[in-house]
């Protein structure tokens, strides 16, 4: 049995190499140090050097119809889920300077729970281009997707040797509906760039394979490194390398193993450091790591991500854990994968679902990280395994059909497939055109989803309808008692309506249950120095700051505090540290003007109101007043 098809003008030069110029016979040095075959042709399959005009249409293809199927994306806003936190309030991401380069690839973690060095980058060169404009972000999220379906042609091109095949997988990769997340949220960059350097690290090793040069063996590891620093969503990406190994013939021994060894040390790096900033950040889930409940987790996430690729009906921007798990899951599951794993004497059969299987693996649940059982951003690198099985399967249909009508109903069933996946993927891309009407979405399909509640209370009181964002934070609470974030929105808009009495227990009932909340924390102070409990302001911003020493808005709101009290001399140390933190920090600008000009500094002060006004902040001069999120 074949591997996979290649030509018969490719098949010279297998066994022994190629003739040298004398027309002696030599052969040929494999990677890792052995002579003989390889399994792949010493140059990439299916050359196209004879008739490239079929590559090259299908090239500007991948390029035409998933920028028009993404289009709408460039006229959507920023989301209020993790966009504010990443982009918008980020001060290390305003702009390309060497002070901001320092603090992302020191403290990026500090914001993300990840170090993303790279995705951070990303986002301050968009900034220093075009500001905080929306569409550029989004623009850069959508030239990265279509990047990554050429990637995946490029790479299943390499594998299969058959161009159709290898465009109906990118295709189908670029334009299914569960894409859509990665693409239309701009905070899920992290995503798309890290699958870029995966997609980028396959295609050198493989070509490092065939040609044998250790500059491309060096180029996949580079960019494999470049993937965990932008998101570590390759921690499986040692074994998907043995699986291109075994696709392509390449016996198991110990020249082999030995070069996945820098993949394998840096993937358990970047898990170790991966699970200590989740936990950090309260993203690890009380469970044990071993209990039977994350094994139930795991079976009922890994059927549910492949009915989502097969059947990507009610997709939704946040899936809650179910009530119950059944055990039959489990069992399911297991059995699937008992199932592959007798598949893998039959490589081209095999290679998909494993590559699904492995690269889905750290996400299952195993580790019970996130509020959520499962996220449609989760399989953007994992379902490549499926497309190249979709691929290979319509391919073999039309091998099995007559030479004259196998392409046609190869590409009749594409068709059949993709036009009703890119109506699926413009129809669930609207939803994400603004967060009211995403998190109203997630609401129709899971009414009970505090998170939602909240987020769209968020919404609600960005455009000012205060009311209603009383009533989604109140439906949050509710539906879960123990979401310390909806009692911090719920006190900072009951503070805003002027209730400070019960603001200030809505922020006590958080800390009761996140003693360590920093905004909850500075939420609290800012109550008590609008009722004039200066002390308790000044104390509990303290506290923030004892938790976050580097968090602008405590080290601000404190100043302001300070300055009430007549501190001016505290005042101004506080409000300069904001300032060093955060330099276009509006509103610590305009109290510094006000503590420079109490104390008669007219200069400084003139400087710092200049400096407020230019970073949109209005209003006269007037007492300190602390800052809100």
């Amino acid at each position: 049995m074949t591997i996979l098809h290649i030509p018969k003008d490719r098949m010279e030069g297998l066994a022994k190499g190629a003739l040298d110029r004398k027309g002696k016979n030599k052969a040929r040095r494999l990677p890792g140090g052995k002579k003989g075959h390889t399994g792949i042709p010493a140059q990439a399959p299916g050359d196209p050097g004879k008739r490239p005009w079929p590559i090259y249409l299908a090239l500007l293809a991948l390029i035409l119809i998933p920028g028009l199927v993404y289009w709408p994306v460039l006229s959507f806003e920023f989301n209020n889920w993790d966009d504010p936190l990443n982009i918008l309030e980020n001060p290390q991401v305003r702009g390309l300077t060497l002070k901001n380069l320092k603090e992302i690839f020191l403290f990026s973690a500090e914001v993300s729970n990840y170090y993303i060095p790279l995705t951070f980058i990303s986002y301050a060169l968009d900034y220093s281009l075009f500001g905080l404009n929306a569409e550029a972000f989004h623009r850069t999220n959508l030239a990265l997707h279509v990047l990554n379906g050429l990637l995946v042609f490029w790479f299943f091109y390499l594998l299969s040797g058959n161009s159709l095949m290898a465009f109906l997988g990118a295709v189908l990769f670029s334009l299914h509906p569960l894409q859509v997340e990665s693409v239309a949220w701009v905070s899920e960059r992290k995503g798309l760039l890290a699958a870029f350097f995966l997609l980028l690290s396959l295609v050198w090793y493989h070509r490092y394979l065939v040609k044998g040069f250790s500059a491309l063996y060096a180029g996949s590891i580079l960019f494999f490194f470049f993937s965990l620093l932008s998101k570590p969503v390759g921690l499986m990406f040692p074994f998907l390398l043995l699986l291109v190994d075994r696709l392509c013939g390449r016996p198991v021994n110990g020249s082999l193993l030995g070069q996945k060894v820098p993949f394998l040390a840096a993937s358990l790096l970047s898990g170790i450091l991966s699970f200590f900033g989740q936990e950090s950040g309260g993203a690890i889930g009380p469970r044990p790591l071993l209990g039977v409940g994350n094994f139930l987790a795991a079976g009922y996430n890994f059927l549910f991500y492949l009915g989502k690729f097969f059947f990507p009906v009610h997709l939704s921007a946040y899936y809650p854990y179910p009530s119950e798990i059944s055990f039959l899951y489990l069992l399911l599951a297991l059995a699937l994968a008992v199932g592959i794993f007798y598949l893998r004497n039959f490589p081209e059969i095999f290679w998909g679902p494993a590559f699904f299987s492995l690269a889905i693996l750290p996400v299952i649940k195993l580790v019970p990280f996130g509020p959520f059982i499962a996220a449609d951003r989760l399989m953007y690198f994992p379902s490549l395994g499926l497309c190249f099985l979709s691929a290979w399967t319509l391919k073999r249909l039309g091998e099995s059909s007559s030479r004259a009508y196998g392409k046609v109903l190869i590409l009749f069933c594409a068709a059949a497939v993709l036009i009703p996946l890119s109506m699926g993927s413009r129809d669930r891309l609207a939803v994400w055109r603004d967060s009211e009407n995403l998190w109203k979405n997630v609401l129709e399909l899971h009414p009970e989803a505090a998170l939602a509640h909240t987020n769209l209370g968020m919404a609600y009181r960005r455009k000012g309808q205060i009311d209603d964002a009383m009533r989604s934070f109140q439906k949050a609470v509710e539906s879960d008692p123990g979401y310390a974030y909806a009692y911090i929105l719920l006190g900072l808009t009951l503070e805003q309506k002027g209730m400070l009495d019960e603001a200030i227990a809505m922020n006590g009932k958080a800390l009761e249950l996140e003693p360590k909340n920093v905004l909850a924390r500075i939420n609290l102070g800012a109550a008590y120095m609008r009722k004039g409990q200066l002390d308790q302001a000044i104390d509990e911003q303290r506290k923030a700051i004892s938790l976050a020493p580097r968090n602008a808005m405590a080290r601000a709101n404190l100043g302001a505090a300070y300055g009430q009290k007549g501190m001016l001399e505290e005042a101004i140390a506080e409000l300069e540290q904001a300032l060093l933190l955060d330099p276009k920090y509006a509103k610590a600008h305009y109290n510094l003007a006000v503590a420079y000009g109490l104390k008669n500094d007219r200069k400084r002060a003139e400087y710092h109101w200049e400096r407020s006004v230019q970073l949109g902040h209005r209003g006269a001069l007037g007492s300190l007043k602390p800052t809100k999120p």
